[in-house]
């Protein structure tokens, strides 16, 4: 009986562990959308504030250990991405957020990147709650 109970306990705890999902977490209690973003080559992870993105590595790093990526770097020196070195690139499907549409990222040598349209500058009202995210620390 010890032993089955042993391996209820076990099962319970590894399956619970790999569905915590730390960036998934920290963008959620930050007031975030998590999501999954999809180019040819690879699948991401978002954090999505209104209609301002930036990946989730990104943020996870910056409100738990205060590490820039060059993504929040262009954020918040209020740079073009051209300005900024980074590219521009196409994902699409948006899972669990917008299902089937594309959108236009700014993308980093570093592997970082943020909506386009995001690098209008903090003082836009549609970055407002991705900014003032990138401000808390946990």
């Amino acid at each position: 009986m010890k032993s089955k109970a042993f391996l209820i306990l076990t099962f319970f705890f590894q399956n619970w562990a790999l569905a915590f999902n730390p960036q998934e977490h920290f963008c959620r209690i930050s007031g975030g959308s998590f999501g999954t973003i999809r180019n040819s080559n690879d699948q991401f992870g978002i954090c999505k504030f209104g209609s301002s993105s930036i990946d989730s590595i990104s943020f996870l790093s910056k409100v738990t250990q205060s590490k820039t990526s060059s993504a929040v770097n262009a954020l918040k020196d209020f740079k073009t991405c051209t300005q900024a070195n980074g590219s521009l690139l196409y994902f699409s499907e948006v899972n669990q957020l917008n299902s089937g549409t594309s959108e236009i990222f700014c993308y980093f040598t570093d592997g970082s990147f943020v909506t386009n349209h995001s690098l209008t500058g903090q003082l836009d009202s549609q970055n407002q709650d991705l900014i003032r995210s990138l401000e808390l620390k946990y």
